[in-house]
């Protein structure tokens, strides 16, 4: 009967903490509520003993969470909107939880590579349902109809537009998504035989049919940001783990120009676009007096521009302390209406980079914070030899770059847990 209860003690948190795993790629207002469960068993089941020790062995990953959140915090203090700025620390709750909490489980690395499985899982069930629903769209109608994008409602599209807006079956903005992806990707390469064994039988099929299907869904979600870091990651990949260097490096260089032939319309699409809005950019003539400046729907190169040159403005104002924790948007639109952007000037942009977003926020105080939740980990995975956690780590630091990955949910949410749980396997780390 203790043996029973026991069991029950110890698979009730990490069932919660399983749940998160397999839901955080369907995005939406489950995670929370999942999140407060996982709490609360933590508390109700999991041994206190053990806790202060797993915290001191993972403190180099949980610390600079910690102080992030701190951070947050007390920039309300220079905040002009602080309902913005209390609305944020509800939004980063996670940077403490998680580090506080986690360190309860007694999590061995075999249980923490079945997590990113789930999380596997859930990617792959996404992506099988949305080329399905893709498929039978194609084949059930006349034309693709882009949703809500004008005030006059919904509007006929190309397919590429469809893919690039509509193709997820799920909530999730393809910035998020793609970085989801790729962190399969790097699971998948890194740890092929454990994904690959299903009812304890080896289908190598399996890793197979998903790094394709991977593949495929980055180009249909076309995120040139992700498609640059999934290269990056396989290539660094095979130059670390493959032993036959040579062939795997032809049969990579194969696969990728295979791609770019099978999919040359799509990126062509998405990346001609940009070249000839960067030769604009370049052009001679004033910012302001250019058309993506003055007239609506401007090129998502051009809208980078435009709020890159606003938040260097803004941080040379204030480059020690930043404008506090709930004005980074609000600094951004005021900069943008004296830089005479019509275009997006009414618009509620973020800076579109995490780094220029903490900058603006806390000034390069907060900057340091935020540099060392990436810096310290990826010392510590370089350090044992953990390709697999400085994969993962250095994806979403580079993701900071040019996106702004902790702004909403979709991003706060798995980046802090992946982080802290990344934390775990260092301290009970071994080779598999």
């Amino acid at each position: 009967m203790n043996v029973f209860l026991n069991k029950i003690k110890k698979a009730k948190p990490l069932f919660f903490l399983q749940v998160v795993f397999f839901l955080i790629p369907f995005g939406g207002s489950l995670i929370p509520p999942v999140i407060i469960l996982l709490v609360i068993s933590i508390l109700i089941f999991s041994k206190k003993e053990g806790w202060f020790d797993n915290f001191l062995k993972g403190k180099s990953y949980y610390l600079p969470l910690i102080g992030l959140f701190f951070i947050y915090m007390i920039g309300i203090t220079w905040s002009d909107n602080v309902p913005n700025a209390f609305k944020k620390i509800e939004h980063v709750l996670s940077f403490l939880i998680f580090p506080i909490f986690i360190p309860f489980l007694n999590l061995t690395p075999k249980s923490i590579i079945q997590l990113f499985k789930i999380f596997v899982y859930g990617c792959m069930l996404i992506l099988i349902i949305s080329f399905l629903d893709f498929i039978y769209v194609s084949l059930s109608t006349d034309e693709y109809i882009i949703l809500g994008e004008i005030a006059a409602g919904n509007r006929p599209g190309s397919v590429y537009e469809y893919l690039s807006q509509q193709f997820l079956i799920v909530p999730v903005h393809r910035t998020y998504f793609s970085i989801y992806l790729i962190i399969c990707v790097a699971f998948i390469l890194y740890y092929f035989n454990e994904y690959c064994t299903f009812y304890r039988k080896k289908i190598k099929l399996l890793g197979v049919f998903s790094l394709v299907l991977i593949t495929a869904a980055m180009i249909c979600i076309q995120s040139k940001a992700g498609l640059g870091l999934l290269i990056l990651l396989v290539a660094s990949f095979f130059i670390i783990k493959v032993k036959k260097t040579f062939w795997s490096v032809v049969l990579l260089i194969v696969f990728f120009l295979g791609s770019l032939v099978l999919f040359k319309s799509i990126l062509n699409y998405r990346f001609k676009p940009m070249i000839e809005e960067i030769k604009y950019i370049l052009s001679p003539g004033n910012d302001n007096e250019k058309d993506y400046a003055k007239f609506l729907r401007p090129g998502s190169t051009e809208i980078r521009y435009m709020v890159y040159k606003s938040s260097f403005q803004l941080i040379e104002k204030a480059p020690f302390l930043g404008y506090g924790t709930g004005d980074v948007k609000d600094v951004l639109r005021t900069q943008n209406e004296k830089n005479n952007f019509v275009s997006i000037a009414h618009l509620n942009y973020g800076p579109h980079s995490q780094f220029l977003y903490i900058l603006i926020a806390f000034g390069f105080l907060g900057l340091l914070v935020f540099i060392s939740i990436f810096f310290f980990p990826i010392l510590e995975s370089f350090r044992m030899k953990d390709y697999f956690a400085l994969s993962i780590l250095i994806v979403i630091f580079l993701s900071g770059l040019t996106e702004s990955v902790l702004i909403r949910q979709e991003g706060i949410i798995p980046i802090s847990l992946f982080i802290t749980i990344l934390g775990r396997l260092k301290t009970n780390f071994r080779t598999l």
